[in-house]
């Protein structure tokens, strides 16, 4: 039996794009592991503690851009990260790569906040 980490890394390996490389191992960081991943560019502009109530976080840039600049998940193998991580799989399996920001990032990620009332932050 094959493990859903070989096919991730699988998927991984067939990308040439280093932004949906990145987009890809972040969210299956923290499907397994939960934490936070914080841009080197970002700046928190409220308390770590305010950030620790909420199950998830994703942020707002400065023009109020969704982005996957600051993704917090308190629980390692989350069902809702899971499904946001399926769909990034799935959307490198189906070679979508007419349209970088569904493949991973904003588009995928405004989907995925409506469908699960996720917390955003504003960077």
């Amino acid at each position: 039996m094959i493990s859903s980490n070989h096919i991730i890394y699988e998927l991984y390996n067939k990308l040439n794009d280093t932004l949906i490389k990145q987009d890809l191992f972040k969210v299956w960081y923290l499907y397994n592991n939960g934490g936070i991943y914080f841009d080197i560019s970002s700046i928190l502009n409220t308390n770590i503690n305010y950030i620790l109530i909420y199950d998830y976080i994703f942020s707002n840039d400065i023009k109020n851009n969704i982005s996957s600049l600051f993704m917090f998940n308190k629980h390692k193998k989350d069902p809702y990260i899971y499904n946001y991580l399926i769909n990034i799989c799935y959307n490198i399996f189906t070679s979508v790569y007419d349209d970088y920001f569904m493949i991973s990032n904003p588009k995928l990620i405004i989907k995925y906040i409506s469908e699960n009332n996720i917390k955003l932050l504003e960077l």
